[in-house]
This record gives C-alpha cells, sequence and structure tokens, in this order.
C-alpha cells in the first residue's frame, strides 16, 4: 500500500480525521466495514443505520437473560457503556 502523505492517489478523512485511500475507504463500505482501521471508531454517520436497527428491534422482545447486559460502545463521540435494550 503507498504511504498516505506522499500518495497521489484520492483520499478521504474519515469522521474521526483519519486518512483512508478513497479506493480502499469505498471497499470497506461496499464490505460493511465501518470502523476506522486506526481506532475503531465509526467512519461514517451511523444514524440511519442505528434508527433502522431501532426500528426492526422494536418488532421483537428482548429475552428475559439479556435484558440486563451492557455493550462497550466505542465511536466518534467516545466510549459509552449502554444497555443493549435502548438506552
Amino acid at each position: 500500500m503507498e504511504d498516505l502523505h506522499t500518495s497521489l492517489s484520492a483520499m478521504h478523512t474519515t469522521e474521526c480525521g483519519h486518512l483512508l485511500h478513497m479506493m480502499c475507504y469505498t471497499q470497506m463500505l461496499q464490505k460493511g466495514l465501518y470502523q476506522c482501521p486506526q481506532c475503531q471508531r465509526s467512519i461514517t454517520d451511523m444514524s440511519t443505520a442505528w434508527r433502522r436497527h431501532d426500528e426492526e428491534r422494536e418488532m421483537w422482545q428482548m429475552p428475559q437473560h439479556l435484558r440486563e447486559f451492557k455493550v462497550k460502545v466505542n465511536n466518534i463521540h467516545g466510549i459509552y457503556t449502554v444497555s443493549v435494550c435502548g438506552e
């Protein structure tokens, strides 16, 4: 892979501020990879995807043994511990 700072290829700056070759960025999105390879934060605005997931989740009931389960979320705005039940 070419060095990002001397490359003549088009670049993309992610939401977290890291540089990716535009071709690499496009391939990542096509493969469903939305994490920055450097810091693991979201490389694009995921609000539409999360809203779609919320709508799908509202159609089923969380099993009792998972209702207190917590998930660690690492995104552009920080690291949070949230409930999978819609916190």
